[in-house]
């Protein structure tokens, strides 16, 4: 069954009936029954205080981080700028040819994927809650979204492929962007990570690429090497309601080890 939008005129009628607190509480009760531990969500600024009411704390407004693609304007905060865009803006606007389709890459790199995959998540600096990423999880989030279509680049060397980041654009503003969502490579090494990041946005045709990784990951700490800088006021705020008792506090920022691909608001 095709996903239809759910029309403004239908939302306005049922707003203010109690809908979403009956709903979330109900969901709260099942999933607390169930044994989940906690719920997290990015809520806009409009949904924040009806999360609040329910139950939810503000552990954080996590920073994100741009690199500037256009050297002319280097150094400027872009995503200060941004507005509406005016004219049609597609694939071939923000992507070169070596960044395709998840579907393609999955075809190309299926066999060498899910052990790069498998390497990288016991390899990779933990520093708190992360959904463990597998290939069937990668498909499930990334190739089965009913209307993101998301983006891979991969670099291969003579050892075969090397590294993959998973790219969504946002090409509904100008100047345009691209969000580094999830970035896999064969090792913690900060030379392969600094040409992987160099070939990455030698790839890219938007004028600048934001994205957020964890304090104290190697991924954090490689784009900060490669002149990702915090953007001003820009940032997603982060809520969660505690239900079960955890190893890790859930509400201090320290025990998350989170990416825009967890964060990403759709």
């Amino acid at each position: 069954m095709p996903l239809v939008p759910f029309a403004p005129s239908i939302q306005r009628r049922y707003q203010r009936h109690g809908v979403f607190s009956s709903l979330t509480t109900r969901g709260i009760k099942d999933l607390t029954q169930s044994g989940i531990r906690f719920i997290f969500n990015t809520p806009n600024e409009i949904s924040l205080q009806g999360y609040l009411k329910l139950g939810w704390s503000v552990v954080s407004r996590w920073p994100i981080t741009t690199r500037n693609l256009d050297k002319n304007r280097d150094g400027e905060d872009l995503l200060a700028e941004r507005k509406p865009i005016s004219q049609d803006v597609g694939w071939d606007d923000v992507f070169c040819r070596e960044v395709t389709p998840w579907k393609t890459f999955l075809e190309t790199y299926f066999t060498e994927c899910d052990a790069l995959i498998r390497g990288w998540e016991n390899s990779r600096t933990r520093v708190g809650f992360r959904t463990p990423r597998d290939l069937n999880y990668l498909a499930w989030r990334y190739g089965g979204h009913p209307y993101v279509k998301y983006a891979v680049y991969a670099s291969t060397d003579d050892k075969g492929l090397a590294g993959f980041a998973i790219l969504r654009p946002e090409i509904r503003y100008q100047p345009t962007s691209v969000s580094l969502l999830d970035m896999f490579l064969r090792e913690t090494c900060m030379e392969l990570g600094s040409h992987f990041v160099k070939t990455l946005m030698h790839a890219l045709r938007a004028d600048y690429l934001v994205s957020y990784f964890a304090e104290g990951t190697f991924e954090h700490t490689l784009l900060k090497h490669m002149g990702f800088r915090r953007s001003t006021g820009a940032g997603r705020t982060f809520v969660v309601h505690t239900l079960n008792s955890t190893s890790l506090d859930p509400l201090q920022a320290g025990s998350w080890d989170l990416t825009s691909g967890d964060l990403e608001v759709f």
